[in-house]
């Protein structure tokens, strides 16, 4: 059966992510292409297919793109592509192509853009999509290790968005977390891995710090977070547990066949603190929290009003 949609953004992210799972070929056209934090709207690529993206020297300086996340698609085994005059979102997987407005970034899963795009099977359009994709493949160049580093040496991620405006933010989290949790063998490497990718994404930051949290897949900040969510930690070493000023959610790394998942947030290199029995009777009659409980918070906040509240505490 032969369908056609209109997606909205609501469903672009994960109509595609849904046929990538499956797709035994994948073809990718998107200008610009970031870190995609949320699990719900990551597409796979594997052995053997193709992206396309703007890479450039250029695009890579005005954080356009991300020459990182290519140095990943490249160890495994995806066919890269750059094309500096590139600017259609082709997304073509088996049989199905959904073609749009949407950029595979940050700013078209997690602000307010607002996107559009036309899902089909029709076998015709589809067809025309694969010849359109295959006509750049021979106009682009392949890109290799040599030029993700001469791009990467000019990157400068985008930074409006790790820095509080005037206006209390839409979304925001409080996250429990403990002194004391092992990390050890294999994981240690992972935290390692994730922290030095982290640094990649948000560049030199002199006045902050990037921290690695560990935390496991059931989270429901693991599962909900999107890139660049203030969290507040609520941090408990022995009998002190104190509110931490937020930090921004920046990356996350897995580790392979196990529940374990590092996340890292960027915050100050000395946060401001308040401490929980100081705060707590606030948080409750403001209903920002259920109990005068600090442990195994995973909470996000969407209300402006208790977001704005939150930050408050911290201003000194």
């Amino acid at each position: 059966m032969h369908v056609t949609k209109f997606l909205t953004k609501g469903d672009i992210w994960p109509t595609i992510a849904r046929l990538s799972r499956k797709a035994k070929k994948a073809k990718v056209v998107t200008a610009y292409l970031g870190w995609i934090i949320n699990e719900q709207n990551r597409f796979r690529l594997k052995e053997g297919d193709t992206l396309i993206v703007a890479l450039s020297p250029s695009n890579a300086k005005d954080g356009l793109i991300n020459p990182a996340v290519l140095r990943e698609f490249l160890a495994l085994g995806v066919k890269v592509y750059a094309l500096a005059s590139l600017h259609a979102k082709v997304y073509l997987f088996d049989d199905s192509v959904v073609v749009g407005s949407n950029n595979a970034s940050r700013a078209s899963m997690t602000t307010n853009l607002v996107e559009a795009a036309i899902f089909t099977n029709e076998p015709n359009v589809v067809a025309e999509a694969e010849t359109f994709i295959d006509d750049l493949c021979k106009k682009a160049r392949l890109v290799d290790e040599d030029y993700i580093k001469e791009c990467l040496a000019v990157y400068s991620p985008p930074v409006s968005a790790i820095t509080f405006k005037a206006e209390a933010p839409a979304r925001m989290w409080m996250l429990s977390t403990y002194d004391g949790e092992p990390v050890v063998g294999v994981e240690q490497k992972i935290k390692e891995q994730g922290a030095q990718e982290a640094e990649k994404i948000i560049g030199q930051e002199p006045t902050r710090r990037i921290r690695a949290i560990k935390l496991y897949t059931g989270s429901a900040l693991v599962t909900k977070v999107r890139e660049f969510d203030p969290v507040i930690l609520v941090h408990k070493s022995g009998d002190k547990v104190v509110l931490r000023q937020p930090a921004f959610f920046v990356h996350y790394k897995r580790v392979a066949d196990s529940n374990v998942v590092f996340v890292y947030l960027l915050g100050s290199k000395t946060p401001t603190e308040k401490k929980w029995s100081e705060v707590s009777q606030i948080l409750l009659s403001e209903k920002i929290i259920d109990e005068d409980e600090p442990q195994g918070l995973a909470k996000i906040i969407t209300s402006r009003a208790k977001a704005s509240l939150l930050m408050d505490l911290f201003i000194t």
